[in-house]
């Protein structure tokens, strides 16, 4: 199931952020310290965010620099595959393309530069316990319980649509639940998350805490003991 374009950022701001706070084009602006007609084009999808952008809105308190830039990022990722794949030979021969893998897990750190420690890797046989399209059973009742009704039929669908954001060796669960969990119940919140894991999962696993060798525990907690 091929994912839908992500929308443009800029609409996310206009209508989540602008809005909720009740501030126009002009005060917004002269806020940021930029001008009206640049914000403008932002928020009409006639511009991208940048990263000057990014950080002033982390710096007025909406958001993350880097969630802005990975929203952005998955938008443009994904206009740039549907206007077609251009026309390119490799860089090795096909019997020779190795499979890339990162020779160390990758270190992040949280706000303040502490060492969060690498991700955790998840094993091949817990991969394979998982395809990729599958939802687990206490997954699909804490997005039940925790949704309005509509809304968690919508959430399980774009779930479902979502093997693609799923990364090798990872365990699916762990993914979908960082995506889930990071929302907290909030469908615009929660399609901000989904731009997120098509950016970069990991950031997303990080986010809601799933992102050390403690993820387990993590989920148990939230979602209750796998039986």
């Amino acid at each position: 199931m091929a994912m839908k374009t992500p929308v443009h950022p800029g609409e996310i701001l206009r209508e989540d952020v602008l809005a909720d706070l009740g501030l126009g084009v002009g005060e917004a602006a002269a806020r940021l310290g930029i001008s009206r007609v640049s914000l403008s084009r932002v928020l009409h999808g006639h511009a991208r965010i940048s990263p000057n952008l990014a950080v002033r809105l982390e710096q007025a308190g909406a958001g993350t620099a880097r969630a802005w830039l990975a929203m952005q990022t998955a938008h443009d990722l994904a206009l740039e595959r549907a206007s077609g794949t251009p026309k390119v030979r490799s860089l090795h021969d096909a019997a020779d393309i190795p499979h890339l893998h990162r020779s160390r897990p990758r270190r992040v750190r949280a706000a303040g530069g502490r060492n969060l420690g690498p991700i955790a890797p998840t094993s091949p046989s817990e991969t394979a316990r998982m395809t990729p399209m599958e939802i687990s059973t206490r997954l699909v009742c804490w997005i039940n319980s925790t949704f309005s009704a509509g809304t968690s039929k919508r959430v399980l669908e774009e779930l479902r649509g979502l093997p693609e954001a799923v990364s090798a060796g990872q365990n699916p669960e762990r993914i979908l639940a960082a995506l889930v969990l990071g929302s907290g119940g909030d469908w615009a919140t929660f399609q901000r998350q989904l731009q997120l894991v098509n950016a970069d999962w990991r950031d997303a696993l990080v986010g809601a805490g799933l992102g050390d060798a403690n993820w387990r525990e993590r989920l148990n907690e939230e979602l209750g003991a796998d039986g």
